[in-house]
């Protein structure tokens, strides 16, 4: 199937790459990313530390150059960075953005294009 296969005019689709990670443990997950083409401010990135549907992180850019990181726990929705630009993230159509976590010592780290985005602990998120 070509890629222009998966475009279209409404909604959204999604791919899934099921990982087991050890989180007790430190941790990176990095992947690279190709917008080919469609909406500017449509979010796509990753989800990890997912449990299930209402136990999860979102780590998520746009194609017009910000990011949010969400995260779901027992079905409620808590904003841990709301929707930020970032020159970092590299914008348009036909764009290559390299999406990374790391957790190291009880923080969880945020990057694009390794670039250094936020930080991330239990309590709070901090810039």
């Amino acid at each position: 199937m070509c890629s222009s296969d998966l475009k279209r005019t409404s909604g959204g689709w999604s791919s899934t790459k099921v990982i087991d990670i050890d989180e007790a443990k430190d941790f990176e997950i990095e992947s690279q990313i190709l917008k080919i083409s469609g909406i500017k401010n449509n979010g796509y990135g990753f989800v990890f530390g997912r449990k299930d549907g209402n136990n999860q992180f979102v780590f998520t850019i746009t194609g017009n150059g910000s990011y949010s990181i969400d995260q779901y726990k027992d079905g409620n929705y808590t904003a841990i960075k709301d929707w930020t630009k970032s020159s970092y993230i590299n914008t348009g159509d036909n764009a290559y953005n390299t999406l990374k976590i790391k957790k190291e010592r009880g923080f969880i780290k945020f990057y694009v294009n390794d670039k250094y985005l936020t930080l991330y602990t239990d309590r709070k998120s901090v810039v």
